[in-house]
């Protein structure tokens, strides 16, 4: 996974930032609703700003949708 192989780059030090900095960015399904973090669904995102919209398989309804992410 590749985020496995970017944490093992990072310090130590660093791993419990990116998690909780993850888990505050949440996804919204398109086609379903199902809302989830970031972390949860197998991604990373750190120092980043600004809501986007991008590709991500559901795990409840199983489709691909451009689930939107925001910061809370």
């Amino acid at each position: 996974m590749l985020r496995t192989a970017i944490l093992a780059l990072m310090p130590r030090s660093w791993h419990a930032a990116l998690e909780a900095e993850s888990r505050r960015w949440l996804t919204s399904c398109p086609n379903c609703g199902h809302g989830s973090n970031i972390w949860d669904l197998g991604g990373l995102r750190y120092k980043t700003s600004g809501n986007r919209h991008t590709g991500i398989w559901c795990p409840e309804c199983g489709k691909l949708g451009q689930h939107l992410l925001t910061k809370t």
